[in-house]
Formats: structure tokens, C-alpha cells, sequence
């Protein structure tokens, strides 16, 4: 039997987070850089989650997933979170996807992708990122339905890289 979600509301802001934790996962199959917590810059507080994609190779898939979030109760979902990035160049195909399950992850659907057209939130770059307070955007995810409304939702953000710079999460 598996233990019931977290509760919601459920807000995570990184400022008092270390990794490995027991609420996040951080999957990193090329063992090459991971997700971390970093505190050269933060949307709001200090914090953030950088995935240091200076260093990736073309191809290299990071993620970072959440643990189980119990939806039972809700009768309307959003997610919402901060991101920035930029390029290294207009040619790199770096893309993120959000993606959520209703069976603690056994299976996942695709609720949002975030092209490499769409993705940069600044300038290209040829030297590693650090975003500035005004280089953040906002995502609200709004189609995580009600077969999602179970006590095993679960999110998880999937990087794959395209040759660009470094990508943060808040």
C-alpha cells in the first residue's frame, strides 16, 4: 500500500531544501550534471533549481519529479512555477516538459512543452547563465484534469538538452 500524497496547497520555493530529499526525485540517467538547489538566483526568495547545461551533452535528459500530492479533495487544479533561460546560440534545440501521473508515476501524459523557439527568457548567451530578477517567466499549467485527482499525482519536469545554456526552476 502506498502512503497517501502530500496535501494541497503545495507550494515549493527551495529556500530551506537540500537535495536528495524525500518529497523530489532527481533522476539523472547520463550521470552527468543533475538538478540542484543553487542559490545564485531565485524568482522569489534567494533559491532556485539550476540544471547546469553548460556542462550536458546534446541529448542528455534530466528530470525532477515530485513525490505523491493528494488531489482527492480539490475541484480545480493549477500548476504554477518560474523559469528562465537562454541560449548559447539561435541554433540549440533545448526544450522543457511538464508532465503529470495519476498512478505515482507508472505512467506519465505530456500537460505541457516548452519548444526550444519558445524557451529562451533572455538574450543568447555564449558564457554560462545567471538570470536576472526581470529574466523570469511564468507557466500556469491548466489541464491537469480531474483523472489526474487522485491521491497518487504526481509532476515532473523533463529537460532535454539542445547545446544551450543553463535552465533554472523557481
Amino acid at each position: 500500500v502506498l502512503p497517501t500524497g502530500r496535501a494541497v496547497p503545495f507550494t515549493e520555493g527551495f529556500e530551506t531544501m537540500t537535495l536528495p530529499d524525500q518529497n523530489w526525485v532527481v533522476d539523472n540517467p547520463d550521470g552527468n550534471v543533475a538538478w540542484a538547489i543553487t542559490s545564485s538566483a531565485g524568482a522569489t526568495g534567494s533559491k532556485s533549481l539550476k540544471l547546469n547545461n553548460t556542462s550536458n551533452d546534446d541529448g542528455d535528459v534530466d528530470e525532477f519529479i515530485s513525490s505523491n500530492i493528494d488531489l482527492t479533495t480539490v475541484s480545480d487544479f493549477e500548476l504554477s512555477f518560474k523559469y528562465a533561460f537562454a541560449k548559447k546560440t539561435s541554433a540549440n534545440t533545448d526544450y522543457l516538459r511538464i508532465s503529470a501521473s495519476n498512478d505515482c508515476g507508472e505512467t506519465w501524459s505530456v500537460r505541457k512543452n516548452i519548444s526550444a523557439n519558445n524557451l529562451p527568457t533572455a538574450p543568447n548567451q555564449s558564457t554560462a547563465y545567471t538570470p536576472s530578477s526581470d529574466e523570469w517567466e511564468t507557466v500556469t499549467i491548466t489541464n491537469i484534469v480531474s483523472s489526474y485527482w487522485t491521491e497518487n499525482f504526481r509532476f515532473k519536469f523533463t529537460f532535454v538538452s539542445g547545446g544551450g545554456n543553463n535552465v533554472y526552476i523557481d
